[in-house]
């Protein structure tokens, strides 16, 4: 057990904060962390930059790293306390679920250490959180480097979030970024028909994590001849999209396809993610992956109804059901209204 005085220099390794009777105390916890031989792309790049940021200054210096699990908070923080370690100066682990603010009392007292406070809306209430302002304050005094790890950045006090002055710097891990999605790949082989499909859902994707990438990774060295959609179908990720939708483009008339009328309203674009709800559902002339995805004939000119919208209840209110997609494919929809009068084409558009 180690009460430190004000300004005590700690021996370089991991502490965990912990309380007893007497009040809280740092407790040795271990060497360094144990971080993987291999790190790639911003892991490699950010914890000199920071550590040299810190070194340079003499007041605190803070680091949020928010996102989902997974996303490499915890690599990115004890890569950082290692960088310290290896520099002479110790890192302190406040991690424990049944400590308070009051641990503020004990981390003002230290100075050229690492703090992580890890899941910190967990660790410290939200409520209680307003009590570590002058705690994170540039000029504290004794210098820190905060880093603060937490899932979602609303568990986090407002005065906190947005003020350089306390938290210099804020890094997003909800998605992977580009040059350590690039720099794992490759290390490994993968057959480019698969990574084309990968890269698609990586592009796409607005939550993708390591964990994802190397599960996938992995997953398709031991099963290479396996589709892509079939590992990721049984992989637990979840890869969150920015929705692509299907826009109206025309309508066919079925009981009368040379009748002419106007569309008074527009039938609302659909969201892909809606669509996919339901895509396993969908038998009826859906193209499978790797089938050739042949062209269609232009339905006839007349009978065609665009650029006005739809003409009633059913066009306008479109809730969307497996057995009346017609045809769902890459880039078209067909969907006929329940009663079979008329089909509506949607046109794929990006996002």
């Amino acid at each position: 057990m180690i009460y430190p005085n004000s300004g005590e220099i700690l021996e370089p390794m991991v502490y965990k904060v912990k309380k007893d009777k007497k009040g809280y105390y740092l407790e040795k916890h271990l060497p360094r962390f144990n971080t993987p031989l291999a790190v790639y792309g911003s892991y490699k790049r950010y914890p000199d930059r920071f550590w040299k940021r810190f070194n340079k200054g003499n007041t605190n210096l803070g680091l949020m790293l928010i996102g989902a699990k997974g996303g490499g908070k915890s690599l990115l923080a004890e890569l950082i306390g290692n960088r310290a370690i290896d520099s002479g100066n110790a890192v302190v682990l406040v991690s424990d679920l049944s400590l308070s603010a009051d641990v503020g009392k004990l981390i003002e007292k230290l100075s050229n250490v690492v703090v992580i406070l890890d899941e910190f809306g967990k660790l410290i209430t939200f409520h209680q959180q307003g009590r570590l302002l002058g705690m994170f304050s540039i000029n504290n005094g004794n210098k820190k480097l905060f880093i603060i790890t937490e899932n979602h950045i609303n568990r986090i006090e407002p005065n906190i979030v947005d003020r350089p002055g306390r938290m210099l710097y804020r890094i997003d891990f909800n998605k992977l970024d580009d040059d350590t999605y690039a720099e794992f790949l490759a290390t490994v082989y993968m057959d480019p028909v698969f990574r084309e499909h990968l890269d698609r859902d990586f592009l796409k994707a607005s939550t993708f994590s390591f964990d994802h990438l190397r599960a996938i990774a992995e997953e398709h060295s031991m099963y290479p001849e396996e589709p892509y959609k079939d590992i990721v179908k049984i992989l637990n990720i979840s890869m969150v999209g920015i929705p692509s939708i299907y826009e109206f483009n025309y309508m066919i008339d079925l009981e009368n396809p040379e009748k002419q009328f106007k569309l008074v309203n527009r039938p609302r674009p659909i969201n892909e993610d809606i669509v996919n709800q339901h895509r396993d559902n969908v038998v009826l002339n859906e193209i499978k992956e790797g089938e050739e995805n042949t062209p269609k004939e232009e339905p006839p000119a007349r009978g065609r109804f665009g650029g006005f919208g739809g003409g009633g209840p059913d066009v306008i209110n479109i809730n969307i059901e497996p057995n009346n997609i017609l045809r769902l494919t890459d880039s078209e929809l067909v969907y006929s209204n329940p009663d079979k009068k008329y089909e509506l084409v949607y046109t794929k558009k990006e996002s």
